[in-house]
């Protein structure tokens, strides 16, 4: 039996913002950022 499965992983990029573009703040890490997300295979290949 053969299975497969993908690994998901994500970070938070930091960015320069001012404090007016609330929607790139990140309450959790307190700073700005995008979140980037990746999916890979069991090797770490992207998919």
């Amino acid at each position: 039996m053969c299975k497969a499965y993908v690994v998901l992983d994500g970070t938070l990029l930091r960015i320069d913002r001012i404090a007016a573009d609330r929607p790139y703040y990140s309450g959790k890490h307190k700073r700005h950022g995008m979140n980037v997300q990746v999916l890979a295979d069991p090797a770490g290949r992207l998919l």
